[in-house]
């Protein structure tokens, strides 16, 4: 009977396998040089000038700009290449396979720089709820009463007349469009007349509208406000971006900017892009196509991003070319495989049914070598990853057990210290959960679940380094009685799904290091970077307390 079973389904697996391999077959023999661009109605017009543009310059390849729908229809644009801003991507889900952020609409608070209080909030900053109350109150504040000190200069606030500013900051001061109370000025030259007269007074404008492009600066009657995103009362090391606009620019890059006051642009597309055309016009956009943005009011990369993207187009293009040549050179024994591979997975499933379950624990061991690529990762299954690099695991009991991932310490190296909560402590998701220190240089991780303290990892007081060697079995950190994981879980990442996010992050990765090495100068390359470019292991343990900031605000603080 099982065998009758395994060849009936066999048999009828076999007309999905040639469909697939009349689909590659298909796809391999389409028109290569011909790239379907499809826009949300925000970019349509960069999109269609892009476009043009690429057309212009490379006579050989055909740009076909199809309509811009108000709601994308994925399931017919599988084979098109989408420029989506951070909203379409986030809704897309399951379609966006590959995406790539090719510019930037940004906007920023502003202030004269003749403004007296400017001294003090260089230093200081303004938080994001002073910001708010100046630009929803009726009466006007004085700097004196949102800095705490003796200035009694009127505070008022100005708007550029631009809907995506006043879309954009409503989301930051998390106040309806109605109920900004600021002076609204037709552009530039109002908003400089505006705080010319009232040297207290804070704009918000689009970047672009403050940037004297032809000298790639700031015009010198004004300046950045700077924004004290913590509300601590004081600029911290991750908050301090606003003196010069090579280093603002980098800080919105790497996240140290609020989100809620730049909206990206997106190249995206179902799947990565593989086609020779496809990719000659990603790359077009991240050099030749910046210099469109900001005649539209949006922002260009970073030169360290373009740098950053343009090698990962690069490392792309040669796994797809290999890729292309496998798959050419072996159809008809792709086909004969298939067939193979599928047996042997009914087989294991008809063995799977008739065994008894047997409870397996998630028993994981890292890699380490001295270069550090994804190959040296583990990809555990079972367990739930968080997008701040922690991870969670219900036990038989209904226990949950959690820690930092794979990816985590393969990047700061050896733990020497981990301050921990007590048993019995009551944690919420995205609090910190437990800080990480190494000679003094900290990470603070926070909760991927939800519940009560219920045990702690007596092992690691006695020897930190399992949390290297094993940190999803051996280097757990609690263990916690959930509250709502049912609901906490649809939030967190499994499988491939997971899998498939952290090899996004070592690509994240390589563009942080790309920012940082900028900064910090030559001699650092070598203690982070291998012959050939490869990244070495432990490369956050040879750099200071300040680029660990760093890489908190870019990596952990941003997966909340």
């Amino acid at each position: 009977m099982k065998k009758s079973i395994l060849l009936a389904a066999c048999l009828l697996f076999m007309p999905f396998m040639q469909s697939f391999c009349n689909m590659a077959v298909k796809d391999d023999i389409s028109d290569e040089k011909t790239i379907n661009v499809i826009s949300t109605p925000e970019f349509s017009t960069i999109a269609g000038q892009w476009a043009f543009g690429f057309s212009a310059a490379n006579a050989d390849y055909k740009v076909n700009v199809l309509p811009a729908p108000g709601d994308i229809n994925w399931s017919d644009g599988q084979s098109a290449l989408f420029i989506i801003g951070n909203a379409e991507a986030t809704d897309a889900g399951d379609h966006i396979g590959w995406k790539m952020s090719v510019g930037r609409e940004v906007i920023v608070p502003v202030i004269s720089s003749h403004n007296p209080a400017i001294g003090e909030l260089s230093v200081k900053g303004l938080s994001p709820s002073a910001i708010a109350s100046v630009f929803t109150s009726s009466e006007a504040l004085t700097w004196g009463s949102l800095l705490g000190s003796p200035q009694k200069i009127k505070a008022h606030g100005y708007i550029s007349k631009d809907i995506t500013v006043t879309r954009l900051l409503s989301a930051f001061i998390k106040s309806d469009q109605g109920r900004i109370t600021a002076v609204t000025a037709e552009g530039l030259q109002e908003i400089l007349k505006a705080l010319e007269k009232d040297p207290g007074g804070i704009a918000f404008c689009r970047l672009t509208d403050i940037i004297d492009y032809q000298n790639n600066e700031l015009y010198s009657e004004i300046r950045l406000m700077p924004v004290d995103l913590n509300g601590n009362g004081k600029l911290d090391y991750f908050e301090k971006i606003y003196s010069d606009l090579n280093e603002f620019e980098h800080g919105v890059w790497i996240g140290k900017y609020p989100k809620e006051l730049y909206n990206n642009i997106f190249a995206a597309s179902a799947a990565d892009p593989s086609d020779e055309a496809t990719m000659a016009f990603i790359g077009w956009i991240l050099k030749e196509g910046q210099k469109t943005l900001p005649d539209n009011g949006f922002a260009t990369l970073e030169s360290g991003e373009i740098l950053s993207k343009t090698i990962a187009l690069a490392d792309l293009k040669k796994v797809n070319i290999t890729g292309s040549e496998n798959i050419i050179r072996f159809y008809p024994a792709l086909w004969i495989i298939g067939i193979i591979t599928m047996v042997i997975l009914i087989a294991w499933l008809l063995y799977r049914l008739v065994r008894p379950a047997v409870y397996v624990a998630p028993l994981f061991e890292s890699v380490h070598r001295k270069v550090f690529n994804e190959n040296n990762l583990v990809f555990p299954k079972g367990l739930f990853l968080d997008r701040s690099h922690s991870w969670a695991f219900m036990e038989k009991d209904g226990y949950v057990r959690v820690g930092m991932d794979d990816f985590l310490q393969h990047v700061t190296g050896k733990i020497t210290r981990i301050m921990m909560k007590n048993k019995g402590d009551k944690v919420r998701k995205g609090d910190v959960l437990f800080t990480l220190s190494q000679n003094g240089k900290q990470l603070r991780i926070y909760s991927p679940v939800t519940g009560t303290i219920t045990g702690i990892n007596e092992a690691l007081s006695s020897d930190l380094s399992v949390v290297n060697t094993s940190p999803y079995s051996d280097g757990w950190i609690y263990m916690v009685e959930p509250e709502d994981w049912l609901k906490e879980t649809r939030l967190l990442m499994m499988g491939e799904s997971g899998a498939a996010w952290i090899r996004n992050e070592v690509i994240r990765l390589k563009d942080f290091l790309a920012g940082l090495l900028s900064r910090q100068g030559e001699e650092y390359s070598n203690v982070v970077l291998q012959d050939g470019g490869e990244i070495r292991e432990y490369l956050l343990e040879d750099f200071g307390p300040e680029a660990w900031e760093e890489f908190q605000t870019s990596f952990i603080d941003k997966g909340r």
